[in-house]
């Protein structure tokens, strides 16, 4: 059949804008792999855990030799009495104490509330939205039940279709709050998204002494005070592991200017409050890669600073306006909230510590913490007795400059000049270094995802045997380089269909360039596993795994959906691959899942993030891990003052460390690696051979021995007191300090002996 030509011209309109619809909707799926998820399949949440409600008196429902866990039946509030102190701690705040204070009904009704339950809701155009409000103003059904050391109460809400149960109990010294997974119901469209408990326990007045410790980079103080006003009337978040943003290489995606300034990484699921004479420290002891650390200065609805952990059931996410060049990652308002409706199967569990008197401080906060992540096998003992402090020696070897017709391949340290430096230090009477080494692989630094072959250029396997054949022999670990995350687009070598981390909206995680993705969990576990069999073939005894230990993240992938807790489970496994494989492994970040699995950590935080809030930055973490585990901070040769920077290692206990090349580091220009400006090994090597000669004279006696105490005894003067007994004072400051008879030079460092507390 023939059409006309009228009528051929009357298909042709149609037809055209049917096949441009078709180049749209290609295009803007050009990014959105078969993997990506089409939206969360629902499921029925129904609680399995055994209930049997009865009636509990008020009063003392458990009891050990320091605590005695208190019920009030009336509003079904707990305290916990310290016993050693006769201090009572509440869960709750009476109003009423404030008489002063202007507080609206809201904030009254949170200072009455176990629990600020947020949870889903449908808005009128039926879309996802979320709620958040006290468990006074929800008004649940509460019912109790006695369990092992302790109570259990299960909150109904009837008019939602929901309820969940709460564990609260005493073991030692400890007070838990555990809610449990099996012991949700959700039997209509209603789904819980977060808890946040006890908001106010140990909720402290602007008159009241003492400070709030949260996890903020190394840890930060807020103190108490009189002054505190709209400045701090903000909330703060420390979020366990890493932010909701995805880090790429200079920069970072998925949050806005206003989460930059309010939320940072916590290392370690750990907080603290100090209180006159009275403190404890909270571990987030499950569930606490879904979970984040609300930090509440003074003046924010009431009077009252407060710290409280909040857990997260279900994520949320932004769905935001998109065009053919930007499908995902946009840092607009999104058009509504979507929910993932995938339940975060895990239990939540904080256990608050209390202190005795003499140690109620961060020092008591990180002795304490230190001694549960050893009794739980979560921290582990890497430094012997007599072991030298070593150096932590990053070695640059070579990347690739990118050309319009041939890319070139440069090398700052080849194998040989390696060798050449590992032999020159110990001559120098070095006694021991981490040796890393950066950009060994083929294409060199940056080219990700990288290969597990050695660059011919820098001489390739058998240069990279006689270094690890020298290192062994010396008993210097040697660690290579391996990043199982970044991938550079350019670079090939993987599938968009099911390697890379996909949005809640089943996008493409990328940076703003469009130029870098990252695996997903499963991929990067899978690829970096294989990469194993590689090393092993080439006789390598130690990995360097960049990355995994200072991020985690969501992947919305269809195929191999995963949450951060499932993240942080892949990122165990291969750490404990390479355990397995290699006889060591050193970690580029610190996140706490890392210190049970690693032989020594590389770019630890030495400072906070600047919030408004803090008072002062103190090296909490440090003060956790040292004597168990080697640390490295900032390498000298990258620091703007490289006094101070040594005075920070001492300070923080951490191992001299530096990040050298043999050539000058100009060669670098005009490569994704042109942030090293001095790194030349012959003009830092005699700064370096002093250092570390330096600190195992004089700061040997502290290396293997915990932390007992840390204090700023002024902005520039720094005292840290060792278990052992021995102490050191840091001065920053441009002139000498004296502290109860004890002299210390400007910008120089001190060390007493224990017993007769002379220099």
């Amino acid at each position: 059949m023939k059409l006309s030509r009228s009528a051929a011209f009357r298909l042709a309109g149609p037809l055209a804008l049917l096949l441009a619809l078709l180049l749209v909707l290609a295009a803007c799926a050009s990014d959105r792999p078969e993997g990506g998820q089409d939206g969360p399949e629902s499921r029925e949440v129904r609680a399995s855990l055994p209930f049997e409600a009865e009636t509990i008196a008020d009063g003392p429902v458990a009891r050990t030799d320091t605590l005695e866990l208190l019920y009030d039946g009336s509003d079904s509030s707990i305290s916990v009495r310290d016993l050693r102190s006769g201090r009572t701690w509440n869960t709750l705040y009476d109003p009423e104490s404030l008489p002063d204070a202007k507080i609206n009904n809201t904030w009254k009704q949170n200072m009455q509330s176990l629990f600020i339950v947020s949870f889903s809701d449908k808005s009128a155009q039926g879309r996802d939205q979320v709620v958040t409000a006290s468990m006074a103003k929800l008004d649940p059904v509460m019912e109790a039940c006695r369990i092992d050391g302790g109570i259990r109460i299960r909150y109904t809400f009837p008019s939602m279709g929901l309820s969940f149960m709460a564990d609260f109990g005493i073991e030692g010294s400890a007070f838990s709050i555990r809610v449990p997974s099996d012991g949700l119901d959700e039997a209509s469209e209603t789904r819980l998204l977060a808890l946040e408990a006890a908001p106010f326990l140990g909720a402290a007045r602007n008159d009241e002494t003492g400070y709030i410790l949260y996890p903020d980079g190394s840890g930060a103080l807020l103190r108490f005070s009189a002054e505190s006003g709209s400045r701090r009337a903000t909330a703060y978040r420390m979020i366990p592991y890493g932010t909701d943003a995805f880090d790429f290489a200079n920069d970072r995606v998925g949050e806005d200017s206003t989460a930059r300034s309010t939320a940072s990484r916590a290392l370690l699921p750990a907080f603290g409050m100090k209180s006159g004479t009275g403190a404890y420290v909270a571990l987030l002891t499950e569930g606490e890669a879904d979970a984040a650390v609300n930090v509440y200065p003074s003046g924010l609805g009431v009077p009252l600073y407060r710290v409280a952990p909040s857990f997260q059931f279900r994520r949320t996410y932004g769905v935001y306006p998109t065009t053919v060049d930007n499908p995902s990652s946009t840092l607009e308002k999104p058009l509504f909230i979507k929910i993932d409706d995938r339940l975060i199967d895990s239990d939540k569990e904080v256990r608050y510590y209390f202190l005795e008197e003499g140690s109620a401080d961060y020092g008591g906060m990180a002795s304490t913490c230190r001694q549960v992540l050893l009794e739980e096998g979560k921290l582990v003992d890497r430094i012997q007795d007599g072991d030298p402090i070593p150096a932590s020696l990053e070695l640059f070897m070579g990347t690739t400059r990118r050309r319009f017709l041939l890319n070139e391949f440069v090398v700052t340290t080849d194998f040989r000049q390696a060798e050449a430096i590992v032999r020159d230090l110990d001559e120098a009477g070095i006694p021991k270094a981490f040796l890393t080494l950066w950009g060994w692989y083929r294409n060199g630094q940056g080219a990700y995802p990288a290969s597990f072959l050695p660059a011919p250029q820098l001489g390739g396997r058998p240069g990279l045997g006689r270094l690890a054949s020298l290192c062994r022999d010396m008993a210097w670990p040697l660690s290579l380089e391996v990043d199982p995350i970044d991938i550079v687009k350019a670079n090939g070598g993987f599938s968009t269909r099911g390697d890379i981390v996909l949005d809640g909206n089943g996008y493409a995680v990328q940076d703003r360039t469009s130029s870098r993705y990252l695996f997903n969990p499963v991929a990067a576990f899978r690829r970096t596993s294989a990469g194993f069999d590689t090393l092993s073939d080439l006789g390598i005894d130690g990995v360097f795994l960049t990355r995994i230990g200072a991020m985690t993240y969501d992947d919305y992938q269809r195929r191999n959906p995963t949450m951060r807790s499932e993240t942080v489970d892949r990122w165990r496994d291969l750490l404990r691959e390479a355990q397995e494989r290699f006889g060591h492994v050193a970690v580029d970040g610190g996140n706490g899942y890392v210190l049970a699995l690693s032989d020594h950590l590389v770019s630890i935080g030495e400072k906070d993030s600047g919030f408004v809030i803090t008072d002062e930055s103190v090296p909490f973490y440090q003060m956790v891990v040292h004597s168990y585990i080697p640390c490295s901070g900032q390498v000298l040769n990258l620091s703007h003052d490289a006094v101070a920077q040594v005075l920070r290692w001492v300070e923080q206990g951490t191992m001299p460390a530096f990040r050298l090349t043999w050539e000058s580091p100009a060669l670098l220009r005009d490569t994704d690696a042109n942030t090293l400006f001095s790194s030349r090994f012959d003009l830092w090597r005699d700064d370096l051979v002093r250092i570390v000669s330096d600190f195992n004279q004089r700061l040997a006696p502290a290396w293997n021995s915990p932390v007992r105490s840390h204090a700023s005894l002024s902005k520039t003067l720094k005292r840290v007191e060792y278990e052992n007994g021995v102490t050191v004072y840091v001065n920053y400051g441009y002139e000498a300090a004296d502290w109860e008879g004890v002299r210390v030079p400007a910008r120089e460092y001190l060390v007493l002996d224990p017993g007769e507390g002379t220099p």
